[in-house]
């Protein structure tokens, strides 16, 4: 560690935090805002289904195969399919590295069979068989 290396991280630190609020806050509540708009001006006022469901992304989807047609139902489907696909392998992927890391540096330091690749292929199984 020296000051070069500290002055260095902190400029690396500033522009992840940047990028991070840029990404997650303002891109994501432009989206949520977006998509509540869609929901709302697709099928108006009103309940669709049960509070927590998610009931109202077929009432969505047949609404939007009547204004625009059958091939866009499909499309809402596969893309809502594509983003919580992305979203879950993205959560497995996070929780498997850093479990990984934590117990190669941590408790596995020293073991030579212990690599992170394998302890990442574990957690991803571990997190696998507890989905099902």
């Amino acid at each position: 560690m020296n000051e070069e290396n500290l002055r260095r991280w902190d400029g690396w630190w500033k522009l992840a935090n940047r990028e991070q609020l840029l990404t997650f806050v303002l891109i994501g509540l432009l989206t949520f805002i977006g998509l509540s708009v869609l929901v709302a001006s697709v099928l108006g006022e009103g309940t669709y289904g049960d509070p927590g469901s998610i009931d109202f992304l077929k009432a969505e989807a047949e609404e939007l195969a009547k204004q625009i047609g059958t091939w866009f139902e499909y499309f809402f489907y596969i893309a809502g399919f594509a983003v919580l696909f992305s979203t879950n392998i993205g959560i497995v992927d996070y929780v498997s590295r850093r479990t990984a890391d934590s117990l190669k540096t941590g408790y596995l330091s020293r073991s030579e069979f212990w690599s992170e690749s394998k302890l990442y292929f574990v957690a991803a199984w571990i997190i696998r068989i507890g989905v099902q």
